[in-house]
């Protein structure tokens, strides 16, 4: 019974493998809108390392999911992925609600664009 859950843990590698599956891509993203910004090397480069990056942690998600007999994969796992999800979503739409009734801000120009200080 304790081992069971005990592996459980491994199984949720994969929220933080699919995040930075997502960073990949946002690395291309990033690459092809500021195409005026970047020198052709670096922009190919940053293209080249952002779908390397999504392509291997993609690659590291089917992983997990296709062979959960072996990484621990399983109900309790994957329920703690997205119940943290889920909580997170539902943290910032109440915060976001609070902040704009009692204060008048939106919170959500916060996670538009961070200044650099």
């Amino acid at each position: 019974m304790f081992y069971g859950t005990f592996t459980a843990l491994y199984g949720t590698e994969v929220g933080p493998l699919t995040y930075l599956a997502f960073v990949g891509i946002a690395a291309v993203i990033i690459a092809l809108r500021k195409n005026n910004e970047l020198s052709g090397r670096a922009r190919a480069a940053l293209i080249t390392a952002g779908i390397l990056q999504f392509l291997v942690f993609i690659y590291l998600d089917y992983e997990f999911l296709a062979y959960p007999q072996i990484w621990g994969g399983n109900p309790l796992a994957y329920g703690v992925i997205i119940g943290a999800f889920v909580l997170g979503v539902i943290a910032y739409l109440v915060a976001r609600s609070i902040y704009l009734r009692r204060y008048g801000m939106d919170i959500s120009v916060a996670y538009v664009e961070i200044p650099p200080e």
